[in-house]
């Protein structure tokens, strides 16, 4: 199953409550008897979940799932063959054997198997030339015998239309999250934060996000940061309302009508908290986002930073920002990711740091215009970022002009 959409529209929350409801199904359905209730345990699915962004290689999540699989249940799929060899043959073994090979066991109702669900987050990260990690992933999951349910995450729809995966196009089924709407929003903050927000201020909350992303989380989000915002000042009302109870000699019970009025009159979330806290947050973003990129993806972002220093602010081409990438993932240690510049490059246009302008590739062609790459994070923002050593020798001088000097 591959579940796609744009962030925050729910993909992992629902896939975490189906888990959740699988969990409670098979605990509350094995039976009364012993022999149903030892089928039931055989039976019950082992879940595993693995975010493929924090990945060097994508060779790697083979190593990551077998490491995350409980010894006993490695034991239950493998049977009666051999577990030697590297991850991948192990987990070969184990989830796409070529026949039951003991791996079965029997109950009363017949025969079960037990059936590893992995959950893998962010799965184009394991694009590669020629898709082997995908190919040999979603391959298990088809075989005939397979004891592995496979479950995909990402943001870009056409991902199966894109990537190798060898296996037929009607084998993978694709679920689309769609955006929330308005007023699948407006019922959101309604149902989380109704109580505290002016009808006004939730409308406006409400209209910002869906015209921007229709991300719930972001919305989330977004009224947290005004509702602390309202929280700190009602504090500090009370606080003034009992200092001026205190200084003035006044009964307790003035003092107590002095905190509710002045809470009452504070305690709500305005139009102006909602559009301080969206300036606050939009300013925080970049660097969140520019944190949870992979290695390769904040490199290029350094080398995009430093050809447009060279430049004298001007956006690079794209030609030359690939030349350039090559020599510092090499340079870096990075070698095995020269081969992802383009999925990487679209990753920076998806996450909205780089825009990619022009409709040619080959600067030498004279009728076409080469693309530009114009960047939209501030070098103060990747500084605060990147604080890794190999970062910042790229950044050295990325925020004035020059010429190779920059780069060396």
């Amino acid at each position: 199953v591959y579940v796609c959409g744009a962030p925050g529209t729910g993909k992992t929350c629902t896939l975490q409550r189906l888990e959740h409801e699988v969990r409670t199904w098979l605990a509350g359905g094995s039976g009364s008897s012993a022999a149903a209730s030892a089928a039931a345990a055989a039976a019950r699915p082992t879940f595993i979940n693995v975010d493929a962004v924090f990945q060097t290689s994508p060779m790697q999540v083979f190593q990551r799932v077998l490491d995350k699989i409980p010894k006993t249940v490695q034991h239950s799929l493998r049977g009666k063959r051999s577990g030697g060899g590297d991850a991948r043959a192990q987990l070969e073994a184990m989830l796409a054997p070529p026949d039951d090979g003991g791996a079965s066991s029997s109950s009363a109702g017949g025969t079960t198997k037990t059936m590893l669900v992995l959950t893998i987050d962010e799965v184009n990260y394991l694009r590669g030339r020629g898709d082997p990690v995908l190919q040999a992933l979603f391959g298990w999951a088809c075989a005939p015998n397979s004891r592995l349910i496979l479950i995909g995450v990402a943001n870009g729809i056409n991902f199966t239309k894109k990537a190798d995966l060898g296996v037929p196009s009607d084998a993978v089924k694709t679920l689309v999250f769609p955006t929330y709407t308005a007023a699948q929003l407006k019922e959101i903050v309604a149902v989380r934060a109704g109580s505290v927000f002016q009808p006004r201020a939730a409308a406006v909350c409400v209209k910002r996000v869906a015209a921007r992303s229709g991300d719930a989380r972001e919305m989330l989000q977004l009224a947290q940061s005004a509702a602390l915002a309202v929280r700190k000042r009602v504090q500090a009302a009370l606080a003034s309302g009992r200092s001026l109870d205190d200084d003035g000699g006044s009964s307790s019970g003035v003092g107590t009508q002095v905190s509710s009025n002045v809470a009452a009159t504070v305690g709500m979330v305005t139009t102006r908290d909602i559009s301080a806290a969206d300036a606050a947050f939009n300013g925080a973003s970049n660097r969140s986002t520019i944190g949870e990129l992979p290695p390769a993806h904040k490199l290029l972002l350094c080398v995009i930073a430093v050809l447009r220093a060279e430049c004298c602010g001007k956006p690079p081409e794209v030609m030359a920002i690939k030349e350039r990438f090559a020599y510092a993932m090499d340079d870096a240690g990075f070698g095995t990711y020269q081969q992802y510049f383009n999925s990487a490059l679209q990753t920076l246009v998806d996450y909205g740091h780089v825009d990619v302008k022009g409709g040619g590739t080959n600067r030498f062609h004279w009728h076409q215009k080469p693309r530009l790459v114009k960047l939209n994070v501030s070098v103060d923002d990747l500084r605060a970022v990147l604080t890794a050593g190999v970062y910042k020798k790229v950044l050295r001088h990325a925020g004035g002009g020059g010429g190779g000097g920059a780069w060396r």
